[in-house]
């Protein structure tokens, strides 16, 4: 299994003296190191989309966004992974971070790879207990369904809160139908958009990531809610060997050997379809009528 550091230095030299220590621990505790290191943040969105980093680690001093920014970015992005910024004074970095701290390090500069380091033997106690993955796993689909609930809300323009009171509150969705409905916003809106007659560059560039956001979620059923009942409807048991199987409590659901690479693949998407949702949001794919219509 690897175990993936996105490091932002623009002194390769540094990163470099420090990095072989790094990789040995990282394979001393079970995983295989993959170290990429940039000299500026200008790529980040490219390997955050990956949905496959662990960890990343920043010089807080860069030209560029300030750190808080940088967490605002990668959070909206849909990863909550663990990043570490490091500086002179790094003790006192988290008072200029803002309320963007939550699975965030702070450390001075001769300290950080002692953070990694602890950060690594974290990750090995998190990614070998199934107990703790299950709970992780199952939170992090209860935050997609949430984005779910945003989406349906704002489609209803201003009688967004009384469709919440008066349906999303009493549970008439479930986690499949608010996908379907958000599926079906996603279709109308593209719908309506291919309508529009003379079409704005703008117009066009909105329809071509409406249409990519759609195809993007066609899977959702398979690689989420499907997986995501199988995990919250199971029950634990430990085979002839000594392998942790789950149970399936769900009719028609086959058993599965549950493991950290199952668990972490699910993870994997689960990251995908959460960038997929805030990029919705964040660039208001949805027709203002859609969710009325």
């Amino acid at each position: 299994m690897d175990f993936k550091i996105l490091w932002i230095d623009d002194t390769r030299e540094w990163v470099d003296s420090v990095k072989g220590a790094i990789e040995e621990h990282i394979r001393e505790h079970g995983f295989l190191p993959e170290i990429n290191h940039q000299e500026d943040d200008s790529q980040i969105d490219e390997f955050i989309f990956r949905s496959d980093i662990d960890l990343i680690v920043v010089d807080y001093h860069l030209d560029g966004p300030n750190g808080d920014q940088v967490i605002k970015c990668i959070r909206e992005k849909g990863n909550f992974l663990e990043i570490v910024f490091y500086s002179q004074d790094g003790p006192t970095l988290l008072n200029e971070l803002g309320i963007h701290v939550e699975h965030v390090h702070c450390a001075a500069r001769e300290d950080v790879e002692d953070k990694i380091k602890a950060l690594v033997e974290y990750a090995k106690y998190k990614y070998s207990n199934l107990g703790y993955m299950r709970g992780s796993v199952i939170a992090e689909a209860i935050d997609i369904e949430n984005l779910f609930e945003t989406l349906m809300v704002e489609s209803f323009g201003e009688h967004g809160e009384e469709f919440r009171r008066r349906v999303l509150d009493k549970g008439i969705y479930d986690f499949s139908k608010k996908y379907q409905y958000v599926q079906s916003l996603l279709k109308a809106s593209c719908s309506a958009l291919e309508k529009v007659p003379n079409r704005s560059d703008e117009e066009n560039a909105k329809l071509v990531t409406a249409k990519a956001c759609r195809d993007a979620m066609k899977d959702f059923t398979d690689e989420i809610i499907h997986k995501r009942n199988t995990l919250a409807h199971a029950q634990k048991e430990w085979d002839s060997n000594g392998k942790l199987r789950l149970r399936s409590l769900v009719k028609k659901s086959q058993d599965i050997d549950i493991s950290r690479e199952w668990m972490m693949d699910m993870r994997s998407a689960m990251a995908k379809y959460r960038g997929v949702l805030n990029k919705i949001i964040a660039e208001d794919l949805l027709m203002a009528s859609a969710g009325t219509s």
